[in-house]
């Protein structure tokens, strides 16, 4: 449980640092439009902090040696949510900015999304998998 704890407090203070660079960059540009940078402070609250916390409360169930699906899909998962909040945070900086979005970019954030709801599905289905299994 204490990888968990310790993931878990990690995103909190990724989150808390995105939200208070979300206010600030904009504050100091003057900037009041929508950007993706108010997004990143809750996908990582979210999807990182309570996600792995709500995860960690079942891994007694998923022993990593039983569920090879769960260790590497929940390796992927932060990977790919690490990756996802990048993209969003460059996307923000440049929408701000007043640059424009490049197509790679577009590319990376289509790409994160989709593998972090791969990836979710699968921990989820290993959760499912290791449930029965103990059942």
């Amino acid at each position: 449980m204490k990888k968990y704890i310790t993931l878990s407090i990690l995103y909190a203070v990724l989150a808390m640092a995105a939200g208070i660079f979300y206010r600030e960059f904009t504050k100091f540009f003057h900037f009041t439009q929508y950007t993706t940078l108010s997004t990143v402070h809750v996908h990582l609250f979210a999807l990182g902090m309570i996600f792995v916390l709500l995860i960690g409360l079942y891994r007694d169930k998923l022993d990593s040696k039983q569920n090879k699906l769960y260790t590497t899909s929940f390796l992927v998962y932060n990977v790919f949510l690490l990756f996802m909040a990048l993209m969003l945070l460059i996307k923000g900086i440049l929408q701000v900015n007043g640059s424009s979005i490049p197509m790679l970019l577009t590319i990376g954030s289509g790409i994160s999304h989709t593998g972090l709801g791969i990836s979710m599905i699968l921990v989820l289905l290993s959760l499912l998998k290791a449930s029965k299994q103990n059942s």
